[in-house]
């Protein structure tokens, strides 16, 4: 039984010795080490690739509405320019009607109209020419009355112009401050990609193609490349992993049987060791036997002599 036993744990053996053949666990283990070292690093370089890319997307929008509000506050600046300019002709219209209005209110008007001459200054609007000045006060009281309405049309087209400037100019002034803030928050995004794109010089090594990182590479293929490197080393990773579980089985196995080999071997020599005690034993009875019948012989021999 134990032979029998002995030749099934050799053929085992035999087995997971052959199945662990040529390998080394420390090998196997610096391996895996080197593995999974790289399928962290791809997918750390995964993450780092996904910010620059992002980076680059929010630096683009960025630029582009920085460079809109800067066009939209050039043409409110524009905008602005012009209408002071319509609101100094505005002032200069109505800075002269009111002079004209202030001395229609004069209680002289009537002696002044009577005393205007032709080819002479008048002493309310300046003009060298008075068609109107013999006609009745029926249309003198029509002209003050179309002075007054000038005169107020002209009070509110400044005033409405005054108004529509301080508008504009607040306008501006309030999307002035958002560009200042715009333009502070496109400084901050270039300063942490110029960080990301330092950082990613730490990954460079894991395809030649990494080496140029910029706004022009094409972000979508590195995205591709990226994640075929990561998957590529996970299934190595788990591979090799499966091959030292494989290998630490075999070698376990190599172990214990070994121990019962040994332990069956043990068992065999002391039954080699009892069994010839058991022999020496035997010898010895033997004898003592075979002597014990000689005498007995001798006995005989010597009581028929007596008889």
């Amino acid at each position: 039984e134990l032979s029998a036993t002995m030749q099934r744990l050799n053929a085992e053996l035999l087995i997971h010795e052959q199945a662990n053949k040529g390998l080394n666990s420390g090998d196997i283990q610096i391996k895996l080490n080197k593995l999974v070292s790289h399928a962290m690093r791809s997918g750390e370089a995964i993450n780092l690739w996904k910010r620059i890319d992002t980076g680059f997307n929010e630096i683009s929008d960025k630029k582009d509405e920085v460079r809109r509000r800067k066009g939209q506050n050039k043409q409110k600046a524009s905008e602005i320019k012009q209408l002071q300019i319509k609101i100094e002709v505005l002032k200069d219209v109505y800075e002269q009607i009111h002079r004209t209005y202030t001395l229609s209110q004069s209680e002289d008007i009537k002696n002044l109209r009577q005393e205007l001459a032709e080819g002479s200054p008048c002493p309310l609007c300046g003009s060298t020419h008075h068609p109107y000045h013999s006609d009745s006060d029926q249309h003198l009281d029509q002209l003050l009355e179309n002075l007054t309405e000038q005169h107020k049309q002209a009070q509110d087209n400044l005033a409405n112009a005054n108004t529509m400037l301080a508008e504009l100019s607040n306008a501006f002034n309030e999307e002035q401050g958002r560009l200042v803030v715009e333009e502070e928050f496109l400084c901050r995004l270039e300063k942490d990609q110029q960080e990301y794109i330092r950082e990613w010089g730490e990954f460079v090594d894991l395809d030649p193609s990494f080496e140029k990182c910029d706004e022009n590479v094409n972000r979508y293929n590195r995205h591709v490349i990226l994640h075929q490197i990561n998957d590529s080393s996970c299934r190595e990773r788990d591979e090799v992993d499966r091959q030292l579980m494989e290998f630490n089985r075999h070698r376990d196995e190599i172990n214990r049987i070994n121990t019962e080999i040994q332990t069956i071997q043990q068992q065999t020599t002391e039954n080699e060791t009892r069994l010839s005690q058991v022999k020496a034993n035997y010898r010895v009875i033997d004898n003592k036997i075979g002597n014990l019948q000689t005498s007995v012989e001798q006995d005989k021999h010597r009581l028929t002599e007596a008889t």
